[in-house]
């Protein structure tokens, strides 16, 4: 199947949203799993109100996971009306954000990043002093590492962004295989586990997206 438009699956094919303010569609919060908007490109199997409203993405085009082996006659049917409306909500809200990206701090790779920095230098502070200069230190380069190279590789060329992007997927790496030693040897309480692994997990996606994005150009 190929890519929807935007404007052919939401302008020629469904009402407005301001046709539909004046019923209940279901939430884009309420979308499950198998409903899930997927970012060609981006890496994200889920996304939420918080992404759309983060600073932009990078990304080639947006196609419903749930519809992506449907025959094109089936999206447009009725069953599948009321999820195509709440995609094209997204679209268009994501629309609008890509026009915002002119740093790298839009990229919502870049936040998670950060956000994950933070993570693991509250989790590294309850490590033995012993660890200082062992896991501790490592840990935090490596996480530091993940989006000082996403941000290094945004000023570059395309060639020059892709081997940073690869550095920042190494990096992120050895960071996960880090948390999983120090877990192992009783450092991590078990919420600070889940908790870095819920948020790691998600800048794996992300930069993996940007790097397929990137590799396609």
């Amino acid at each position: 199947m190929r890519g929807i438009d935007a404007e052919d699956a939401c302008g020629a094919h469904l009402p407005s949203d301001a046709d539909r303010a004046s019923s209940t569609p279901q939430s884009p919060d309420n979308l499950d799993r198998h409903h899930a908007i997927e970012p060609v490109g981006l890496g994200i199997r889920d996304l939420d109100t918080q992404g759309i409203r983060g600073q932009g993405l990078v990304m080639q085009n947006l196609r419903p996971a749930a519809l992506a082996d449907a025959p094109e006659t089936a999206i447009f049917g009725t069953a599948n009306q009321e999820l195509l409306a709440n995609y094209c909500s997204l679209l268009r809200a994501l629309s609008r954000r890509m026009s915002k990206i002119t740093s790298y701090r839009d990229l919502i790779v870049w936040q998670k990043a950060m956000d994950l920095v933070e993570l693991v230098y509250r989790i590294t502070a309850k490590f033995p002093k012993s660890e200082q200069f062992g896991l501790m230190r490592q840990m935090r380069n490596a996480a530091v590492s993940v989006p000082s190279n996403i941000s290094e590789g945004h000023r570059l060329r395309t060639p020059g962004y892709i081997s940073r992007v690869y550095i920042a997927l190494g990096e992120h790496a050895e960071l996960e295989t880090e948390m999983l030693i120090s877990d192992r040897v009783g450092y991590v309480k078990p919420n600070d586990m889940a908790a870095f692994t819920a948020l790691s997990t998600q800048v794996g996606e992300l930069a993996h997206g940007l790097l397929r994005s990137l590799e396609s150009q």
